[in-house]
């Protein structure tokens, strides 16, 4: 038997509403420039553990994700080196 953890430890910075389709579908309109946010370590949970909605939420959206994973840390990287930064992809439920 196991104990399944968060598959990460840290913040998560997350790009928002980057699919136009995908912002139309929930009545938004697609942001011009990339929408940036960041999870907390609190945020994530492992395999098969409970998530809970707040009393005052009727609904909460969940999508599948495609997850970057930085290999190694990073500051003012160029575009030309980005991919350089990248240590694997994995997938992630929002």
């Amino acid at each position: 038997e196991a104990n399944w953890q968060p598959p990460c430890t840290g913040k998560m910075f997350v790009l928002g509403l980057n699919y136009a389709d995908h912002a139309a579908e929930l009545a938004f309109k697609a942001p011009e420039e990339p929408l940036v946010f960041l999870k907390a370590p609190n945020t994530l949970l492992g395999h098969r553990q409970n998530t809970y909605r707040p009393d005052q939420v009727d609904y909460m959206h969940y999508e599948c994700e495609l997850v970057a994973v930085i290999g190694k840390t990073a500051k003012n990287v160029s575009r030309a080196e980005a991919m350089d930064y990248i240590g694997g992809y994995t997938v992630g439920n929002d």
